[in-house]
């Protein structure tokens, strides 16, 4: 039999293309293919018309069919038409005794693989044979490829899936007991996970969050944020944010060079009692006092975390008067939202709830058809009075 282009190392045992079925009303011919196609190791079905082909092709099973142009009942065009209209995977070789090219122009045209013109020489039936079985197989372990492909992306799915549920269960409950404050985060993922997260934990009066931005999205970026997070969660217990932020940076800032990438990120302290703010921005320049007064952009204290191996972070300090709220969010609502303005469509959010605020801060225009980055938000709001 002709050895097959697929048979390599490694290779699945795919069903190959062993089944033929001779259509052709001239039993010389006929005969004649059998013969060379059974030395070749091929299982052989003859027919001599083309009702009788079908029949023979889906009994059979076949992988290849011989048909004669010409055949009672069904001419072998109608029967190639037949095939390919019921999508089949076989190959198709025609034959005819015509010495006009129309017939091949017309088989070509409906779908056949190859043509022979009868009689054909010993040579030019070996090719036309090994092309077909070459295609015939090559179709099949392509669809076999697929369906490994679809059965890993199925499979990468429901990983990423759960690591979805995962990483949004490390995302904190809005805490209790803040007395004239409440703060609210949202992140919504460009992909199924990604980089941005927020945090937040209360230690009596004292209220420390973070949202920070890892550089890229996906896996790779959530995988990162999960290093980020226990960082600064181990770093907040030293005290006040250039501390804390010290900590982390000494945890994390071999792994980030040598994984080339960089995080930014906004940490803050909040006196609950006085709304005394102490904060560092690292690169991140998305935080803002929005007041009765206006809106006004804090100052960023160094780059971002994973730039400079000894880069130094400075503590700054704010106030959050009474009816006022410090609202953070990461590059990707910037992206959704330019043109917009950032002052006037802040200036819009004064007096909302701290959960109203960061809905509307994530919300995807429904002119976007895809959301290019991580969108994350924290607004931290604080009452005119007690609530």
């Amino acid at each position: 039999m002709i050895r097959s282009p697929l048979d390599i190392a490694g290779m699945p045992d795919l069903r190959r293309a062993r089944v033929v079925v001779i259509a052709d009303d001239d039993r010389d011919i006929s005969r004649l293919l059998q013969l060379r196609l059974e030395r070749r190791g091929f299982q052989v079905v003859t027919v001599e018309d083309g009702d009788a082909a079908l029949e023979a092709i889906e009994e059979a099973d076949a992988d290849i069919a011989f048909l004669d142009v010409a055949m009672p009942n069904r001419s072998g065009i109608e029967v190639l038409a037949e095939l390919r209209g019921r999508e089949l995977d076989i190959g198709v070789i025609m034959m005819t005794a015509f010495s006009s090219d129309r017939p091949a122009i017309d088989a070509l045209r409906e779908g056949a693989d190859d043509f022979l013109r009868k009689p054909f020489e010993t040579a030019e039936f070996e090719l036309v044979l090994e092309r077909t079985v070459r295609r015939v197989e090559l179709s099949r372990y392509t669809a076999w490829l697929q369906g490994e492909l679809d059965d890993k992306r199925r499979q990468l799915e429901g990983e990423l899936a759960r690591a979805a549920v995962v990483q949004a269960d490390l995302l904190p409950a809005p805490p209790v007991g803040l007395g004239t404050f409440e703060i609210a985060g949202k992140c919504r993922p460009a992909l199924e996970v990604g980089g941005d997260f927020y945090d937040w934990m209360v230690e009596g009066d004292r209220l420390t969050f973070l949202l920070a931005d890892v550089m890229g999205k996906g896996m790779a970026a959530a995988l990162l944020m999960a290093t980020v997070r226990a960082a600064f969660r181990a770093g907040a217990a030293q005290g006040a944010p250039a501390l804390a932020v010290r900590h982390a940076a000494r945890a994390l800032i071999s792994d980030l060079l040598r994984s080339d990438r960089f995080v930014t990120f906004f940490l803050g302290e909040i006196d609950l009692v006085t709304g005394h703010l102490r904060y560092v921005d690292a690169g991140h320049g998305y935080g803002f006092i929005n007041s009765a007064d206006g809106v006004r952009r804090l100052d960023a204290c160094g780059p971002p975390l994973g730039v400079l191996e000894d880069a130094v972070y400075e503590e700054r300090q704010a106030e959050i008067e009474p009816g006022g709220a410090l609202v953070l969010f990461s590059d990707g609502v910037v992206d959704v939202d330019a043109g917009r303005g950032e002052a006037p469509f802040l200036g819009r959010l004064l007096g909302l709830s701290a959960r109203l605020s960061v809905e509307r801060l994530t919300v995807m225009p429904p002119e976007l058809s895809a959301q290019g980055d991580d969108m994350t938000a924290v607004v931290l709001h604080r009452f005119l009075d007690t609530p």
